[in-house]
Order: structure tokens, then C-alpha cells, then sequence
């Protein structure tokens, strides 16, 4: 069964899931009859109650405490490769707004990304197949912080 995977902090960082790491199926709380209608998360995030607990359901997760991993001072090398990776994206984001495909799997999605990386940040905006990639957002939906934009 394949399942999303969500961390209860809402910020993504490299390291969080690493090859058998131990997640939890957890139900939403309105549920649709499809796949969407469990996720999973790591059970580093939650406690030995909600571990055990059976049919744990989304609102029972603490969604809003998350608290963002520091950031080194930037040096040259961290500015520039944050720089080649954002032009990456950026082509990538050309890419995906010019294939129907993509476009239509995420259709009538909106979500705002905030990307953190060393040398610099960016956001990611997905609004109903388009994407657009540049201004950080303000009020982002879901945060990945990032040391090595490469690994973003």
C-alpha cells in the first residue's frame, strides 16, 4: 500500500527518515473512503501513548509546536551552491508547468513551500497545476530546512 508520509512538525529536514525508520499509520479524521484516508509519521514525534494507541486519528497529533533546526552562518561556498540549486529548481518548475501530466496531479491543489537552505532561501508555490518558484511566502503551509540545497 503506498501512503504519504508527514512529519508532525512540518518542517522536512534531511535526516528525519533514514532507511528503517519506524512510522505510525494514523486516520484522518474525515475520511473520503480513498488512500488519502491514512498517512504516516515518524514515531520519534510522537509519544509512547500515541505509539501504542490503536486507530490514532490526525487531530491527536500536536501539528503546531514544530521547532525549526538553526541554520549555520553562510560561507561563499554555501551562497553559491544555494545559488545552482535554486536554477535548478527553477527548470525543473519549467519543466513541470509544461508537462500535462504533472499538471493534472496536482489540480486544484494550493500550497505554499518555504525552502531553507544555508545560503539562502526560496519558496515554492503550487496553485491549481502551476508552479512557480522565488518569493518566499509569508504564512508557508510546510517548511524544508536544509543545510545542503543539494539535498533539497
Amino acid at each position: 500500500m503506498s501512503t504519504n508520509l508527514y512529519t508532525s512538525s512540518g518542517i522536512m529536514t534531511p535526516g528525519i527518515l533514514k532507511k528503517g525508520s519506524e512510522v505510525k499509520l494514523v486516520f484522518r479524521d474525515e475520511r473520503t473512503g480513498d488512500m488519502r484516508d491514512v498517512f504516516c509519521v515518524p514515531t520519534s514525534e510522537l509519544s509512547k501513548a500515541q505509539i501504542r494507541k490503536k486507530g490514532l486519528q490526525e487531530s491527536e497529533i500536536d501539528w503546531e509546536t514544530g521547532v525549526e533546526p538553526k541554520l549555520d552562518r553562510p560561507k561563499a561556498i554555501d551562497i553559491s551552491l544555494y545559488e545552482d540549486t535554486l536554477k535548478e529548481i527553477v527548470a525543473i518548475v519549467k519543466e513541470m508547468n509544461e508537462n500535462a501530466r504533472a499538471r493534472r496531479d496536482i489540480a486544484g491543489w494550493k500550497r505554499m513551500i518555504l525552502v531553507k537552505t544555508t545560503g539562502g532561501k526560496f519558496g515554492i508555490s503550487i496553485k491549481d497545476g502551476n508552479h512557480t518558484c522565488g518569493k518566499t511566502p509569508a504564512s508557508p503551509d510546510f517548511i524544508i530546512i536544509c543545510k545542503d540545497p543539494e539535498l533539497c
